[in-house]
């Protein structure tokens, strides 16, 4: 249970950063330099975007590519696809209260 906990711990403290849910989904399709992934979340400073991106790439959940582009990382990706989980797990049991 203590491994749970901790898998828990580590997610949560990824994505109640703000800003840092928005920036991997805009990854999460493909590669984009700084001024989309700015472009593609509304009211992101430029300032703020520069702090997470350096933040995330050193945890290693992504990297800037020698053409300037940033991309997710493997643990990036795992981070996008629980995400993913637990908007699909939302929707189900919700409907089923909602119903």
């Amino acid at each position: 249970m203590g491994t749970v906990k901790a898998g828990f711990q580590l997610l949560h403290g990824l994505v109640k950063l703000k800003w840092v849910p928005e920036i991997l989904l805009a990854l999460h399709e493909e590669s984009k330099s700084f001024s989309h992934i700015l472009s593609a979340i509304p009211l992101l400073s430029p300032t703020e975007l520069n702090r997470k991106l350096k933040l995330l790439q050193q945890e290693q959940i992504i990297e800037k590519r020698k053409d300037g582009r940033y991309r997710l990382l493997c643990y990036g990706e795992d981070v996008v696809a629980i995400c993913e989980l637990l908007v699909d797990f939302y929707q189900r049991h919700h409907e089923k209260q909602v119903s």
